[in-house]
């Protein structure tokens, strides 16, 4: 399976650091400020020119399951009839389509949504 594959996107990447979840990724998007171009890229390559790139850290399925797991809860999306859904206390959380996300997708949708709707918070307890 190709690394893309692999971990989030690029868009769900930016949403993550902009909801300020640490920055600390295997691999990341190395973006060319002039240019644009998008590189994904691993830790050891995100030394440098910090003027020129910008990264974001693009997670794993690991790394996002590491993060969903807060206190004695582990908050992970399950296939139910085509769609990702997070088993809660009440009604499942759907997360969206599986033909139109990946695992690692759907957990960062996941976290994004405990995040916007302060279900969880950052803090220095915690992985995120």
């Amino acid at each position: 399976m190709k690394l893309e594959k692999q971990v989030c996107s690029l868009e769900l990447a930016k949403k993550l650091k902009e909801l300020g979840v640490k920055q600390d990724s295997h691999f990341y998007f190395k973006i060319g400020k002039a240019s644009g171009a998008i590189n994904l890229v691993p830790i050891e390559e995100t030394t440098g020119d910090f003027a020129h790139f910008e990264f974001f850290s693009a997670y794993t399925v690991a790394e996002l399951g590491e993060k969903l797991l807060y206190g004695e809860r582990l908050f992970i999306p399950v296939v139910v009839v085509g769609k990702w859904s997070v088993p809660t206390n009440t009604a499942p959380l759907i997360v969206g389509d599986v033909n139109l996300f990946s695992e690692a997708d759907a957990r960062a949708l996941v976290l994004i949504y405990f995040l916007e709707n302060n279900l969880i918070e950052i803090n220095a307890n915690t992985s995120i």
